[in-house]
């Protein structure tokens, strides 16, 4: 072969070289502007490779450079592509790789998405309730804490409907969380006095500080008090407006007793003048729980009483 050959040839694999990457170019502004299976972009920007589900973004945040790294990963690093010939995944499992990317994303760049307790476990941002699926191990943050969050939020309604909490909010409520679980030991003891345990008709509890009907804690019988104590410290950590944690004081027994034989739902606790008088035996009380707890309270939260009655010293 002849010099003049050898030129011949070169040039003409420079020409198919050209030719094959100038239809790469035409064929992924095509297959962005029309295909479906390629227009998943994840929060980050980074385009999700609909062969091998790779994150792939452009050394900016333009669109041409985006289009000239797919171009780029396409031709030299998907092992799935094969020049067009290989099979996109479907889209769901598309679409399910691009909400690993945007949690990932949002756990790396949101402070929202970034509170524990100090057990490691997480609070959402969109239920703001502890996950006990999701917990830093060895306070490593990495894919598989990742994966955790994404199979929780597969799950939850609040996340589907686009609810996300600020920073402030979330942590608010892993504090009030972690107020909630001394609360709950301290009311395994309280429970044992009768103050602790009227109910309503209906059986819900009645907070011996608001007075109000407690919908989320229903004592029906002996199984209710199993979660009893863990409902009623949330109610007192997170929703009661007349407990004070750094002095909580009850109202008198008197005063729990006739409110659980009212049935108006007004959130202002009755004066004992706006009461009127109780016959005995009017009102109704659980019986002792199953299992009650004689370890001492813990110190900061609710402690046991030195009255009959089972209210605050």
């Amino acid at each position: 072969m002849n010099d003049q050959q050898r030129g011949s040839n070169a040039g003409n694999k420079r020409s198919a070289s050209l030719g094959a990457v100038g239809a790469l170019a035409s064929q992924v502004k095509t297959r962005l502007a029309q295909d479906p299976s390629w227009q998943h972009f994840a929060l980050n920007g980074a385009w999700i490779c609909p062969y091998c589900l790779a994150g792939v973004r452009g050394h900016d945040d333009s669109r041409a450079a985006l289009v000239r790294a797919i171009e780029s990963h396409l031709a030299r690093r998907c092992s799935v592509y094969r020049g067009g010939s290989g099979a996109c995944h479907p889209d769901e499992t598309i679409a399910a790789k691009k909400t690993f990317e945007d949690i990932a994303h949002r756990a790396a760049s949101d402070a929202a998405w970034q509170v524990f307790d100090h057990e490691g476990f997480w609070y959402s941002p969109t239920s703001l309730k502890r996950v006990e699926s999701v917990r830093l191990t060895n306070g490593r943050f990495d894919s598989f804490t990742i994966q955790a969050m994404v199979n929780h939020l597969g799950h939850c309604t609040a996340f589907q409907r686009g609810v996300v909490y600020p920073a402030a909010t979330v942590q608010k409520a892993r504090d009030q969380g972690m107020r909630a679980v001394s609360l709950a030991e301290n009311l395994r003891e309280l429970l044992q006095f009768p103050l602790w345990r009227y109910t309503n008709a209906t059986g819900q509890w009645v907070c011996p500080f608001c007075l109000e009907h407690i919908p989320e804690v229903v004592l029906r019988g002996d199984a209710d008090w199993t979660t009893a104590p863990e409902k009623m410290a949330w109610h007192l950590a997170c929703s009661c407006a007349t407990y004070v944690p750094e002095r909580p004081e009850p109202k008198m027994e008197a005063l729990v007793q006739q409110a659980a034989v009212r049935t108006s739902m007004t959130a202002t606790p009755l004066s004992s003048g706006a009461i009127p008088r109780i016959g005995s035996g009017s009102s109704r009380t659980i019986g002792t729980p199953g299992t009650v707890r004689t370890t001492s309270p813990i110190s900061g939260s609710l402690r046991r009483p030195n009255t009959p009655s089972g209210s605050a010293p």
